[in-house]
């Protein structure tokens, strides 16, 4: 235990060593990311199973399941189940039977359930789900950190115990108020498949989610064995080999193993070849071998097997599996089954050898563990090798392999597969999370008024997170290149709001949300959302009208004084008449325009005076003129006469 504490310490100084080197604030922030983690957690465990099936057989089945698939899917789970857990079987219509005794299961209760099966029919009236819920859990009272408790129920109809729809609302509601509550408190996982659109969706997928388990709708009855198997693999903590192409490895420790494959419908016959070439097959009569074949798949337990690599001849299947009984394990972390978007789980990995771990450098050294996330069985895009905390001048580790799990961003179902590799032996586990989207909406209020800031309301999802301590924080990018650190207020009953100033210019705000807090199953999360961005209006700055500049003045050369003139001066020849400097007109705008016209005026009327003028003085002189054109006429008659 003491190893155990100080890897924990090493993975914290190693965190607050980079937090601190960067920023101060970062610092507080890994602490409370550390904490969220547990990274001081008890380490992995490997929980006894109880699963127990709930199977409707009300009439409605006949048209739902026309072929009665309910029989192989139920015997695939139940010859399945790992030696030393409990699992009880219980058929309801009306009234509510233990098709399969509730026990530790062993190789009679398994040739119990495989009888027990085909009796399955679809003959009850009513569908009293409530009352299978309540016997097939009577010893669920409290919880048990030991055992991982699973609630398998299948249906295809609602709540209905009566012909009176107002006792079939109470029923419904008991559910919800009573039953949910005790089983939730007890730590169980309550897996539901519906099998006809019909179904009590709501209360199903409500079932399922405040105790972290799935829900399933299956359109088709021969969808529900590949179903059946997903639900096991979440129910069950079984190790398995990985098959590469058609072979798998079988080493030493190995003491048995369990042979999934699915078949197709006139598909040739399975065939096992052993190390040793030994054909195997449905018809083979070996002590250790157990066949159970059925038209959808081959169930092959082989006892004490040669080790070695093992060969399968038939038409390979993504969902095939071989699943072993060793005292070589490799024990993993718990994981939930139903996540968030983005969010980062703590994985905790041991090799355990009699369920002790496993610390010897000689031995880790050679193995290598790995964690991948699958996106339908096939786009691996997180692959990861994981560190045991050994340091470099250290002999032995703590043997605790631990990693960051990232689920990615996008929703819908992935599957976690951690492998671990030697020369010596492979192990492997796998399981399937539904993933999430955000945990809450976003509606942005654009402000087009200067002054007035912009919204950003936060709705939490109630379906999936739980709204009291949810906290919700924001980097902001502003147009202008300035961050901002905000967090979001409260604004009425659950949502919060935060408030982002306006842009003087306008233009494009990036926001980078994180939000923490509980799921609904009271799980602590924290979560990065991917950017978010929204466009405020580009305000377009009106320059303002600029009055025209005045032309430069040019310097003139000084004009030689002029003498005066007199009146007789004609109207071209008249200068304008000089005025005072304070009198003068200034110069552009209105101004210059009045003093031009009363210029113009002015001119107008010398002019005319002197035009006048002119004329009178033209005409006196003409007078005169013609006067002394006379006064000489007389004289020159004067003289003639005298003459």
């Amino acid at each position: 235990m003491f190893c155990h504490m100080l890897s924990a310490i090493r993975f914290l100084q190693d965190f607050i060593l980079i937090a601190a080197s960067r920023k101060p604030s970062l610092l507080i922030s890994t602490f409370a990311f550390l904490l969220s983690m547990s990274i001081l957690a008890e380490e992995p465990q490997q929980k006894r199973s109880d699963v127990r099936v709930l199977i409707d057989v009300s009439g409605s089945m006949k048209k739902n399941d026309p072929e009665n698939l309910r029989v192989p899917a139920l015997q695939l789970i139940t010859n399945l189940m790992p030696p030393d857990s409990e699992a009880g079987v219980w058929s309801f219509g009306k009234y509510v039977n233990m098709l399969v005794p509730h026990k530790k299961v062993d190789d009679a209760w398994k040739d119990m359930a495989n009888k027990a099966a085909p009796t399955i029919k679809s003959n009850a009236m009513f569908t009293n789900i409530g009352d299978a819920m309540i016997k097939a859990s009577y010893d669920w009272l409290s919880k048990n950190d030991e055992e991982k408790r699973s609630l398998i129920l299948l249906t295809d109809g609602v709540v209905d115990i009566s012909k009176d729809s107002f006792q079939n609302a109470q029923a419904r509601v008991k559910i919800i108020k009573e039953v949910l509550p005790q089983l939730k408190n007890a730590g169980v996982n309550i897996h539901t498949v519906a099998l006809s659109k019909d179904a009590d969706i709501n209360l199903l997928q409500r079932l399922s989610k405040e105790t972290d388990g799935w829900f399933n709708q299956v359109e088709k009855a021969e969808e529900l064995t590949p179903v059946f198997l997903k639900i096991f693999e979440q129910a069950t903590d079984r190790d398995k080999v990985p098959i590469e192409g058609n072979e798998f490895d079988i080493d030493k420790a190995i003491e048995e193993f369990t042979l999934l494959v699915f078949t197709k419908k006139d598909a040739p016959q399975t065939v096992l070849v052993s190390p040793s070439k030994q054909k195997i097959t449905s018809s083979s009569k070996i002590a250790t071998v157990s066949w159970f074949e059925d038209v959808n798949f081959d169930l092959v337990t082989i006892k004490t097997p040669e080790p070695g690599t093992w060969m399968i001849q038939a038409d390979m299947d993504p969902d095939n599996r071989v699943m072993i009984v060793s005292n070589l394990k490799m024990v993993t972390s718990s994981l939930p089954n139903n996540v968030l978007a983005n969010e980062k789980l703590l994985l905790k990995v041991t090799l355990q050898q009699d369920d002790k771990i496993i610390t010897k450098s000689e031995f880790l050294e050679l193995a290598t563990i790995s964690n991948s996330i699958l996106k339908e069985e096939q786009e691996k895009f997180a692959v990861e090798a994981m560190d045991d905390g050994k340091a470099s001048d250290e002999k032995d580790g703590d043997g605790v392999f631990t990693s960051l799990l990232n689920v990615g961003e996008e929703s819908g179902k992935v599957d976690v597969v951690i492998n671990a590799d030697s020369p010596t032996f492979k192990r492997q586990k796998r399981f399937q999370m539904n993933v999430y989207g955000s945990p809450m909406d976003i509606h942005p209020i654009v402000s087009d008024k200067p002054g007035v800031t912009h919204q950003l309301e936060i709705t939490p999802k109630e379906e999936v997170i739980s709204t009291e301590n949810f906290t919700v924080k924001a980097k902001i990018l502003t147009p202008e290149g300035t961050e901002l650190e905000l967090e979001a207020e409260d604004f009425g009953s659950i949502r919060k709001v935060i408030r982002v100033p306006f842009s003087e210019k306008g233009g494009r705000y990036t926001v980078d949300f994180s939000a923490s807090g509980k799921t609904i199953t009271q799980r602590d999360f924290s979560v990065s959302l991917p950017s978010f961005i929204f466009e405020q209006p580009i305000i377009e700055v009106k320059e303002p009208v600029k009055e025209p500049e005045p032309p430069e003045e040019i310097e003139k050369p000084a004009e030689p004084e002029q003498e005066v003139k007199t009146e007789e001066t004609s109207a071209e020849e008249t200068p304008p008449e000089e005025t005072d400097e304070e009198s003068q007109p200034a110069e552009g705008g209105s101004n210059l325009l009045l003093w031009a016209s009363l210029g113009l005026v002015i001119n107008l009327v010398i002019g005319a005076i002197g035009y006048l003028v002119w004329k009178r003085s033209k005409k006196s002189s003409q007078s005169t003129v013609e006067a002394l054109k006379r006064e000489l006429g007389a004289e020159e008659d004067n003289e003639e006469s005298t003459t």
